[in-house]
């Protein structure tokens, strides 16, 4: 190109020769010494930290680091104490994986495939169906890592859940299951709630937004009276009433459950009144939440009659319910004798 074409460049008039292979000139101030070793380039970030190069990332975005794991000599260990199993194991575990999904006629998935040697399985939103449940729950069984499986919004359906009884029976630290979401029904509850009564680990279930009824919810109120290691219960967005009498028949038996989330369902009179009396009986739920439904007047009664007698509940919800204030001032009155709950909404 021309001067005239590139205003901003001027070409020197004279330029010096340079003998073939010598060495550039030196620019002003620069250092000619080739036999001084020169400084390293400035590594990125991540190679000048390498704590930063154990960061690890699962697909729903959150860092397993900064959730209890940390390194010891140079291995991670994972959230639950244990290590994580080696390369080996996770090899066998995909392969496991792909090849029930070829039996199954199904396409594996590649974060499915991502969490083996892991101690959790949370996946949102990622419709694995009947059959890609079961290819899971056929690579998981007998695992001695996996201590929380989350898999909501899956539809997964009755055959998906009760191919993962079969995992939950063999998963020995399982500690929280989340099936939110799933289109559960009464087949699929009923083989869920028989597979728990075998299960020392399991601390939290989840199975809101189920549309689950009484006649669902009775296996898990059986559940209820025989297990006593479940300390969480999540039933919320749900259609139970309980009129069967199967809650108040739970609550009055379980007093290892601590916290138990019933709201945006059905009840109203008469399971409220059924609710309250398993709730007098109770000494172990601490957390309560009744919101959303249809606490009335004369619902309430049975409530503070209960409250005057539990000394355990510390919080308590009943936004949104049928109450008027005389009946909110009558719960509230209730804390000059109860002295143990300290969370009224």
């Amino acid at each position: 190109l021309s001067s005239a074409q590139t205003p901003g460049i001027k070409r020197s008039a004279h330029r010096s020769a340079r003998p073939l292979g010598a060495p550039p000139a030196a620019q002003s101030g620069e250092r000619t010494n080739l036999g001084r070793q020169q400084p390293p380039a400035r590594l990125p970030p991540m190679m000048r930290d390498p704590s930063m190069l154990l960061r690890e990332f699962t697909f729903t975005g959150y860092n397993i680091m900064e959730d209890g794991g940390c390194r010891c000599g140079g291995l991670m260990l994972l959230h639950n104490g244990h290590e994580p199993e080696s390369s080996d194991a996770q090899d066998v575990l995909r392969q496991r994986y792909e090849s029930s999904c070829r039996q199954l006629g199904v396409v594996p998935v590649s974060t499915v495939k991502r969490s083996f040697g892991r101690d959790r399985l949370h996946m949102r939103g990622r419709p694995l169906g009947p059959k890609g449940t079961k290819a899971v729950a056929m690579s998981l069984r007998n695992s001695e890592s996996i201590s929380s499986i989350s898999i909501p919004e899956n539809n997964i359906l009755d055959d998906g859940l009760l191919a993962l009884c079969d995992m939950v029976n063999t998963a020995r630290r399982l500690r929280e299951l989340d099936l939110s979401s799933n289109g559960l029904g009464e087949r699929g509850l009923a083989g869920l709630c028989s597979a728990l009564l075998n299960n020392n680990s399991l601390a939290k279930l989840d199975l809101s937004h189920n549309s689950i009824t009484d006649k669902e919810a009775a296996f898990v109120c059986k559940l209820l009276e025989n297990n006593i290691h479940l300390k969480q219960l999540i039933l919320s967005k749900n259609a139970i009433e309980c009129n069967d009498g199967g809650m108040e028949s739970a609550l009055g038996y379980n007093d290892t459950l601590e916290v138990l989330d019933l709201s945006w369902n059905r009840i109203r009179e008469e399971g409220a009144n059924s609710l309250t009396k398993g709730l007098y009986a109770n000494n172990g739920l601490k957390d309560l939440d009744l919101s959303w439904n249809g606490f009335s007047d004369r619902s309430c009664q049975g409530l503070v009659t209960a409250l005057r007698k539990n000394f355990v509940l510390e919080k308590l919800r009943l936004r949104h319910n049928r109450m008027s204030g005389r009946s909110a001032l009558a719960i509230v009155q209730t804390l000059q004798q109860n002295s143990s709950l300290t969370t009224l909404d």
